[in-house]
């Protein structure tokens, strides 16, 4: 059954499914969430609606291009893809559909930076969700794809996890950019490097290393039920999945 209402506590910014015995508490209020993104707390009624799309995941690999980005964006306002951005891409690509990150630290860090994108901003961190109002996706135990629907696998990486949000959005065709996992690259990021002040972490050669063998799992599940990805991330160090031009894979009249 359909959840319509649920309680806010106004102290702390945590929320409970409705109740009667909750609702007499001080301090909580009632909220209708029909059109709140606190909503996918407690259905997966998301589940399943880009079926059949071709979706492009944007990271922040250092290499990612302007003509890239515009080459995406021409051919989603052509209604030929949707776009999923990770962590820092929403500054690249404000006009796309779904932003996602997984870090409470980044999400309180980069806070003036992300309330300005417009699409659905979306996390694995239950704590995110509930304070800022963001759309939640669990994050499970596990490597691979995650067939329970709602649920995806964390592979200890936001880009990881956007690939997962794809497949259970329903996408028939993955396409990737500014994955790169290289520790060759000059830069860890197209931006440069997290704030470690901020308590932000970079990633290294280790991480990297763990990244792109959790990815090799991805991609296994992945073919075998037949979604084709596509690699189109220049200077990649990433090689589990079949590799192209984004110019040539993404195509728009």
């Amino acid at each position: 059954m359909a959840i319509e209402k649920i309680l806010l506590n106004t102290r702390t910014g945590v929320t409970f499914p409705y109740s009667d015995a909750l609702a007499k508490r001080r301090h909580m209020r009632e909220i209708d969430i029909k059109d709140h993104p606190i909503r996918t707390l407690l259905s997966h009624d998301w589940v399943g609606r880009w079926k059949g799309e071709t979706v492009v995941c944007i990271a922040s690999g250092p290499s990612l291009t302007d003509d890239e980005i515009e080459h995406v964006r021409k051919a989603h306002e052509a209604g030929a893809c949707k776009v999923i951005v990770v962590n820092n891409c929403h500054e690249r690509a404000p006009w796309a559909d779904l932003h996602y990150a997984r870090d409470h630290e980044w999400w309180a860090g980069y806070r003036k930076s992300w309330c300005k994108f417009q699409g659905e901003k979306w996390t694995g961190c239950i704590r995110s969700a509930r304070q800022m109002g963001l759309h939640y996706v669990e994050v499970g135990k596990g490597y691979g794809l995650s067939t329970t629907a709602g649920m995806i696998y964390g592979g200890k990486n936001s880009g990881y996890q956007a690939i997962g949000l794809a497949h259970q959005m329903g996408a028939s065709r993955i396409l990737l950019l500014g994955y790169e996992m290289n520790p060759k690259a000059e830069k860890l990021h197209f931006f440069g490097e997290h704030s470690v002040a901020a308590g932000l972490t970079n990633p290294t050669h280790i991480d990297m290393k763990r990244w792109r063998a959790y990815m090799g799992i991805l991609a296994e599940d992945l073919e075998e039920i037949g979604i084709s990805v596509v690699n189109c991330s220049s200077n990649t160090a990433l090689k589990c999945f079949a590799r192209g031009e984004i110019n040539d894979e993404l195509r728009y009249n």
